[in-house]
């Protein structure tokens, strides 16, 4: 009986030893490590890298080299070009407006204008014009020029300030002539007898009065005194001729006679 009671735990000993045995024999093999198996081949997205895009093929392309004034590059150089012709001179451009006839000169007030030839707007526009059918400066008669006194190059503006024995000087083709002034006066813008012809080779400037009226005419007269002549004169005219004495068909026209228009025409605007 003894026995019996000491086999038992002797048995329970043995199975709990075993039981023991085969629990740490599990936990052993649970905490073994699993590096020693190779890593699964998976794939992440964490793991995906954008493969780089391939590199173009390169292009040959010209290099444009810019240079400044004075340095060289290493461009080739060119070959001699075959010297040019010379060109055929340009023609001068024509000039607009009147052409002029002469010069005006008059010391005392500073005045060396162009001259032209006509009493019409458009031409004393331009500066002195001389009235058709009076003398030519330098020629016996009156020769008369009408100028601006306030508007466009206001050639006159100062002719009040004109005294007695100035000089008056007419540049033409056929020479210098030099005139000394005998008179001043002022006319009503009607008196067209300033323009009258004379026996003496006078000469007649005249322009609006006062500055910026239309109402008068200042007036100048002088007599030639000095005549540089580098022309003949001018003949005058022929006087009309015909068998009936009236200048019918054949005969020559009437000489050319002064305008009867009254002065006043030549000066407006007054501005």
């Amino acid at each position: 009986m003894f026995r019996r009671w000491v086999a038992v735990p002797v048995a329970l000993l043995l199975t709990l030893a075993a039981c023991s045995s085969g629990s740490e024999t599990k936990l052993i093999a649970a905490r073994e490590p699993t590096t020693t198996a190779p890593p699964a081949t998976t794939t992440t997205v964490a793991e995906v890298v954008a493969e780089p895009p391939a590199p173009a093929p390169a292009v040959n392309r010209p290099q444009r080299v810019k240079s400044l004034p004075g340095v060289d590059t290493l461009r080739a150089p060119r070959a001699p070009s075959a010297p040019r012709a010379p060109s055929a001179p340009r023609a001068p451009a024509a000039a607009r407006g009147p052409k002029s006839t002469g010069r005006i000169i008059i010391p005392r007030i500073s005045l060396d204008h162009a001259t032209y030839e006509g009493i019409e707007m458009s031409t004393i526009d331009y500066g002195p014009s001389h009235w058709p059918g009076t003398a030519e400066p330098g020629d016996k008669g009156n020769a008369v020029f009408p100028g601006h006194r306030v508007t466009k190059t206001r050639p006159f503006f100062n002719i009040d300030q004109i005294r007695h024995r100035d000089h008056v000087i007419f540049v033409r083709a056929g020479g210098r002539f030099t005139y000394e002034v005998t008179d001043t006066f002022v006319v009503n813008d009607d008196e067209v007898w300033i323009a009258d012809e004379t026996d003496t080779p006078t000469m007649t400037i005249f322009a609006c009065h006062p500055k910026g009226s239309a109402k008068q005419r200042y007036v100048v007269k002088g007599r030639l005194v000095k005549s540089e002549r580098t022309a003949p004169a001018s003949s005058p005219p022929p006087p009309p001729s015909g068998g009936d004495g009236g200048g019918g068909s054949g005969g020559s026209p009437p000489p050319e006679s002064p305008p009867t228009t009254a002065p006043c025409t030549i000066c407006f605007p007054p501005i």
